[in-house]
Parts: C-alpha cells; sequence; structure tokens
C-alpha cells in the first residue's frame, strides 16, 4: 500500500468507529430495527461503501451480533441469512462472517463470533 492509501485507509477506520459508537450510543434503548437503521451515523456508514465491508465484520466479529445485517446487505446486495436461521442474532452474525471469510474480507484467523454473544 502507499502513503495515501493508508492515510485513506485509516481515515476511514476512524470515520467508522466515530459514527458507528455515535449509532450505538444514540439507539441503544431503540427496539424497532427500523429506527436503528435509520440513525443518520448508520446511514453514513451504509454511504461508505465497500470501505466499510470489513470495518463492519470486525465490529461483529469482536462484540458480537448487532443490527449491521441491513447495512451489509445494502451495501453487498449479498444476503447469506437463510430462513431457518431468521431471528437468531447469533446465527445470522455466524453467516455474515463466513461470507466475509469466504468473500475475503476477513482471515480465518480472526474469531468467529464472541462465544459472549446474545441471541
Amino acid at each position: 500500500m502507499t502513503g495515501l492509501q493508508d492515510k485513506t485507509q485509516q481515515a476511514n477506520e476512524q470515520r467508522f468507529h466515530r459514527l458507528a459508537a455515535l449509532w450505538k450510543l444514540e439507539t441503544e434503548l431503540f427496539s424497532k430495527v427500523s429506527k436503528r437503521v435509520l440513525h443518520p451515523a448508520y446511514q453514513k456508514i451504509i454511504g461508505m461503501g465497500p470501505s466499510a465491508i470489513p470495518l463492519i465484520l470486525k465490529d461483529l466479529s469482536e462484540n458480537g451480533p448487532d443490527d449491521w445485517f441491513w447495512a451489509l446487505t445494502a451495501i453487498t446486495d449479498e444476503n447469506p441469512i437463510t430462513k431457518e436461521i431468521a431471528g437468531n442474532m447469533s446465527a445470522m452474525t455466524e453467516a455474515w462472517l463466513q461470507w466475509g471469510k469466504k468473500a475475503g474480507y476477513l482471515s480465518d484467523c480472526q474469531n468467529s463470533s464472541n462465544s459472549s454473544s446474545q441471541s
């Protein structure tokens, strides 16, 4: 990577972490997914496009289930969640992490979803 690519990647990571923290803080008490995903910070993360994919997957891997599925589907046009696992947050997270590994966004050395994840 060139110095410019490093700076761009670093800026994207900082922006993502800032927006994700704001989104989580301001929506943690929202029970409706639709309200959470319409939050401006979440929408800005979707607007980051493909550069957000590894960051979202890393967040899922390190912090367990969260409402990132909508963003991942919006950005990738993919949805590895089957009817059998729909609604099971841990299984849905694992499906996206497996997708991320197959698509080359996560290395095999990165952990699967946190064992303390909620269902």
